[in-house]
This record gives structure tokens, sequence and C-alpha cells, in this order.
């Protein structure tokens, strides 16, 4: 009997661990979801006038970067599917390619310690530079594999490079919404 209480006592801490990461998944994830449902559609209308050869900022790709970036808990992966869920529903590409591209960024992402990011401020800019290169590489696979007929070496290099500076110049302002946001939901001030 005292085996079985001690193995009990063992398992507290990862219970409590557990119930703190669900804890901070459901405080972030109304405010993702609002969020990312704006920048969406965003993405999706106002910011197809501005291209930039025939790149556009990733605007949902790299808040779930940054995002990814700053969170040492679950709730990156959630937005990186809510996000990835809703340029999918709004694209006319096909369901899954966002979803995927997403969720693989944010686990490469979310693979560092969150002290190294917040030290050198350079490295989110790596981060998502090689993010977007991840992530449009993973949609136009998805894209070759459903059919579609991709020229690869031209939409690399007029779409996917372009779109990564226009990323990198968007990264440190939503990094400071994301670090706002975080400060705000980690400490508990934020009602939902």
């Amino acid at each position: 009997m005292q085996l079985i209480s001690d193995l009990c006592s063992q398992h507290q801490p990862l219970k409590h661990a557990r119930e703190r990461t669900t804890e901070i998944i459901l405080r972030s994830l109304p405010i993702g979801i609002v969020l990312l449902a704006s920048l969406a559609v965003l993405q999706s209308t106002v910011v197809t006038q501005f291209a930039w050869i025939r790149g556009r900022p990733d605007l949902v790709a790299v808040m779930v970067l940054v995002w990814s970036l700053l969170s040492d808990r679950g709730d990156a992966l959630a937005w990186a599917f809510g996000g990835g869920l809703l340029l999918d529903t709004l694209s006319g590409g096909p369901t899954g390619a966002a979803i995927i591209g997403l969720t693989v960024v944010s686990l490469l992402a979310g693979l560092s310690e969150r002290r190294l990011w917040e030290s050198h401020l350079s490295l989110p800019l790596v981060a998502v530079a090689l993010g977007t290169i991840i992530y449009h590489l993973i949609y136009l696979a998805v894209l070759t594999v459903s059919g579609w007929s991709i020229p690869w070496i031209e939409t690399l290099t007029t779409v996917t490079l372009p779109s990564m500076i226009l990323n990198l110049i968007l990264t440190l302002p939503a990094y400071r919404v994301a670090r706002w946001l975080a400060d705000q939901l980690w400490r508990g001030d934020v009602a939902i």
C-alpha cells in the first residue's frame, strides 16, 4: 500500500504541470482566436492589395512564430492550428496546407529555450526568416501533392523571398504585441 501511495505522490508535480498548461491554454486561446481571426481576415483582404513583387506579408505566420518563441507552453500549437484553420478557410488552397505549415514551424520554433529569444533580439528575426521559408516550402509541397502545377524556383524567388522580407519588417512590432499579451496572460491581468 505504501508503494502505491509513493507512486501517486511522485506524479503530483506532473499532474499540477498538466493542470497549469491546460489553464494557460484556456486563458490564451480566446485571445489567440480573436487576434488570429483578425489577422487572417486582414491577410486575406486588405494585405492582398500590398504585394511586393508577388510576395505578401504572412500576418498569421508571423504572430504564430513570435508566440511560439515566447511561449513555453502548449498554447503555441493551439494558436498554430487555429491560425492555419482560419487561413485554410479563407484561402482557395487545399484544406490543411496552412494548418500543416504553421504547426510545423510552431513546433520548430518552440524547440528552443524561451530565455534564448528574450536575450537576443535578433534571433526572432532569424526564426521568422527561417519559419517563412519552411512554411512556404510546406505550403508549396501540399499544393504540389494536391495536383497544382507549381513553378517552384519562380515561386520561391518572387513570392517566398519578398514575403520573408515583409515578414521581417513586421517581426519586431508583432514581437512587442505578443510579449505584452504574454505578460498580461501569465500574470493573470487579462479578464476572459
